[in-house]
């Protein structure tokens, strides 16, 4: 579940000099994008998850199923604005207005098999053969294009202290299905949907900014239902958040804090139905948070970002009423700091360290201890050099070392309703950067 994110306070919001004048300053811009994903796996586990019936019997024995999944997304995108900075009386403008498109290409398979040949913990055997299931056996596979276009509007507008954001969206949608495991069954779904946006805030001389807003969203689905009977729903949303920031006057230090209620309905949820991992949507979810972020140049040479979230999420209809949503972490955390040396032997050369906590989750609907995934920490560190110290020449240079997960801790960082996923292993990546 994603939180409705904008840039409509104040301190995000590139304002104009108030002015009396009638001219106007405008440009447009254009972005185009192209991307493709291509996937394709087979895993073998165990065909129990259930204390009812255990995968490992008193002999050992181990009852396996395999998956096999195929999936290639391919996407483009087109966006086009104008923008416009002008001035109505002692109101000053930054209109924008644009128009977007975008065409998704999904190829799904995905095909289970629970005749696969048993194993045994005591006296294992290695290299079994196990042959991929024909085509004809999916449990999904489909082809989905989905076609959306999107008309907005939004006006930032500065009077005295005073700013006030003002934005609509119209979306288009067309998504069309073909179930090749049902007979090459078809499913047309076409979608209309307006969203609008507001913010209101107040800029205080001693660097306060409190603001209210509230954003509707809109988001079409790229999954289908296992049976031809439909595509998924685009996802609707709607938030309000109430927030202040704080910028001592002078200094590089913002505090920010804000609590928030959003709902959204028709949310892809897992579920395991005869053993198989099944993609369904939910009615209604609901989640209350408080968010708090502090960005702050300690000295010449520290600076340090932290940030925390709480985030209470409940189903609000259906049999998992009350329950919260599944993958969702109930608190987040994390802490950086960069240590940067200005002058003498270590001039150019910084350090960075810092950790990210991550809450509980569960991976299924019902909450239970099949899909609990623990809560867990991990550290991550950088070094890094700006070359141009080291020569003028090389000015606009510089190379660091970057680690994540640095201590290479294992953990579960996800449990869906029938498998869990280790967290990602250390990872280090050495980087060179030239700034022209």
């Amino acid at each position: 579940m994603t939180r409705i994110t904008s840039s409509t306070t104040a301190l995000t919001t590139r304002w104009v000099t108030p002015s009396n004048t009638a001219s106007m300053t405008s440009g447009s811009s254009a972005r185009t994008c192209y991307t493709k994903s291509d996937l394709s796996f087979q895993t073998i586990t165990p065909g129990s998850y259930n204390k009812s019936s255990p995968p490992v019997q008193d002999d050992g024995t181990v009852s396996r199923m395999s998956t096999n999944t195929d999936e290639d997304i391919s996407q483009f995108a087109v966006d086009n604005n104008f923008q416009a900075d002008f001035a109505t009386g002692d109101i000053d403008h930054t209109l924008l207005i644009g128009l977007d498109h975008q065409r998704i290409n999904t190829n799904y398979l995905s095909i289970f098999d629970f005749n696969v040949p048993d194993s045994n913990v005591n006296n294992p055997v290695y290299g079994l053969p196990i042959t991929r299931p024909d085509r004809s056996t999916a449990f999904y596979d489909y082809n989905q294009k989905t076609r959306q276009t999107g008309l907005y509007v939004q006006d930032q507008m500065a009077l005295g202290n005073w700013r006030l954001t003002l934005g609509g969206r119209e979306d288009w949608v067309h998504t069309g299905t073909k179930f090749f495991n049902q007979g090459d069954a078809t499913n047309t779904q076409r979608d209309k949907k307006f969203s609008g946006n507001a913010a209101i805030s107040y800029v205080f001389d001693s660097g306060f900014v409190p603001y209210l807003s509230y954003a509707e969203s809109f988001q079409p689905s790229s999954n289908a239902s296992v049976s031809a009977s439909d595509s998924f729903k685009p996802t609707e949303g709607k938030q309000w958040e109430l927030g202040v920031k704080y910028q001592p006057p002078g200094s590089n230090t913002l505090l920010s804090a804000a609590v928030y209620d959003l709902t959204q309905k028709n949310v892809s949820v897992t579920n395991t139905v005869g053993g198989v991992t099944i993609t369904s949507q939910t009615g209604e979810v609901k989640v209350r948070g408080l968010e708090l972020e502090a960005v702050s140049d300690v000295t010449d040479n520290l600076k340090v970002i932290a940030a925390y979230t709480l985030a209470k999420s409940e189903v609000q209809d259906g049999d998992f009423k009350g329950n919260r949503l599944q993958l969702m972490p109930n608190q987040q955390a994390s802490i950086w700091g960069d240590y940067t040396w200005h002058s003498g032997v270590l001039d150019g050369f910084g350090i960075g360290l810092g950790a990210r906590y991550t809450g509980n989750t569960y991976g299924d609907q019902g909450n239970t201890y099949l899909g609990k995934a623990k809560a867990y920490t991990v550290f991550d560190g950088s070094v890094h050099y700006d070359l141009g110290r080291l020569n003028g020449s090389l000015e606009g240079a510089s190379v660091a070392v970057t680690a994540t997960n640095l201590l290479n801790k294992d953990y579960l960082s996800t449990c869906d309703s029938y498998y869990c996923y280790y967290g990602d292993e250390r990872s280090v990546v050495a980087s060179a950067t030239y700034k022209f």
